[in-house]
């Protein structure tokens, strides 16, 4: 039996040993859990955990936004900042603001949990379930760590999906212009508006905004589009657990292209032909 060290290596930056190990220990549990519901052998997943300075000489992404990447010889690793920038938690502070129900879990809470996703990333490459359809990439990501926490951490499954639930209910046109007009410190600007920030008061609702870089999304849509991708994740995990995951790998590597996935995934579960409708496409 592996243990944490062995499916999770570690690095980063120094001082953060007891979040390092407590991120281990989580991802980890998903890891296993993967494995043995998927009848896998997974290889490790290294994972760095870092201070801004840090993060800044290592990689271009903003801090705080986790992510994966695998590296040229094959292995992979997660990002993870030591915190959370006041920038990133102030958006989602924002729009919880704006949703009808709040979250009874702390947003740090639910960022951490989040880092499952990135696991996500990893295991649908190592199983060559990447398609370079992007909303696809991240919707399996989401499906594998909402399975793995369905097996591992039921508790933290509830609340990734409350989550879920809050953030794809904002009325996310208010949301996304009262963001880009109001300063983290909650006054407004007095300085005109740039063409870009204009553009980001506008949301995006289609699936195609995916197959652009995410960056060209303002967090809040990104947010949302994340919140109706772990809502229908679960809807589907709910039905089919891990099997979808085990069909998956049958289909999709015989299916080119955007239409040749779309077409393939409505084959194999009609209840994606009503879920695309509903993003307007």
């Amino acid at each position: 039996m592996k243990n944490a060290a062995e499916r999770i290596p570690l690095g980063g930056s120094s001082g953060l040993a007891l979040r390092s190990a407590a991120l281990r220990e989580y991802l980890a549990s998903l890891h296993a859990s993967l494995e043995t519901g998927l009848d896998f052998e997974f290889a490790p997943v290294r994972l760095l955990v870092l201070t801004q300075t840090d993060w800044q000489s290592a990689s271009r992404y903003p801090y705080g936004f986790t992510f994966f990447r695998r590296l040229k010889d094959g292995s992979g690793v997660i990002f993870a900042p030591a915190d959370y920038p006041s920038h990133l938690l102030w958006v989602f502070k924002a729009l919880v603001v704006k949703a009808e129900h709040k979250p009874s879990s702390s947003l740090e809470m639910f960022l951490d949990l989040t880092l499952g996703h990135e696991l996500g990333h990893a295991i649908a490459d190592q199983a060559d379930l990447r398609t370079h359809v992007r909303w696809l990439d991240e919707f399996l990501a989401t499906y594998l760590y909402l399975a793995a926490l369905k097996h591992t951490l039921p508790n933290s499954l509830e609340v990734a999906l409350e989550w879920g639930r809050v953030l794809s209910n904002t009325n996310l046109e208010c949301a996304l212009a009262d963001i880009a007009l109001l300063k983290p410190s909650g006054v407004r600007s007095q300085k005109k508006r740039s063409a870009k920030q204009t553009d980001a008061t506008v949301p995006r609702h289609d699936l195609g905004a995916f197959e652009y870089p995410l960056v060209r999304l303002p967090l809040a849509n990104q947010a949302w589009y994340q919140a109706r991708f772990t809502l229908f994740a679960a809807e589907l995990l709910e039905r089919h657990d891990l099997g979808f995951i085990r069909l998956l790998l049958d289909v999709l590597p015989k299916a080119k292209g955007r239409g040749a996935v779309s077409r393939a995934l409505v084959r194999l579960e009609p209840s994606f032909k009503p879920w695309f409708a509903s993003f307007g496409v």
